[in-house]
């Protein structure tokens, strides 16, 4: 997407590989997004929501993460970035190459009032 952040982009990054399974399935993903992993891990994501504190960055997308967290059985593991990890690189390679060559819509970054 055009006029985005990295942080959106990484949740987007696991929202759609969740979004792949119209089935209940239980998955570990793996990320190099430490603000993605911990947020989740960490129990974080659902204490802002159980705090009702909506003024988070990216709150559009986490209500959209959370709801796939709550429906498939979820396990994100961190991964060093730009290292040794042959598929992070991997993947890292291919998100490059796309921002570079795609048609890339921009980013819909919705402002939800609760």
């Amino acid at each position: 997407m055009l006029n985005t952040t990295n942080n959106r982009m990484e949740l987007l990054a696991v929202i759609n590989t969740l979004k792949w399974f119209k089935e209940k399935v239980k998955i570990t993903i793996y990320s190099d997004s430490q603000y993605v992993v911990n947020s989740v891990m960490l129990g974080w994501v659902k204490t802002w929501f159980d705090n009702q504190d909506y003024d988070k960055k990216n709150i559009d997308l986490w209500f959209e993460l959370l709801d796939l967290i709550n429906f498939h059985d979820v396990t994100l593991v961190w991964v060093k970035g730009h290292e040794e990890d042959v598929m992070n690189n991997y993947a890292d390679m291919l998100a490059q190459h796309a921002a570079k060559c795609l048609n890339l819509p921009e980013d819909d970054i919705k402002t939800i009032k609760v």
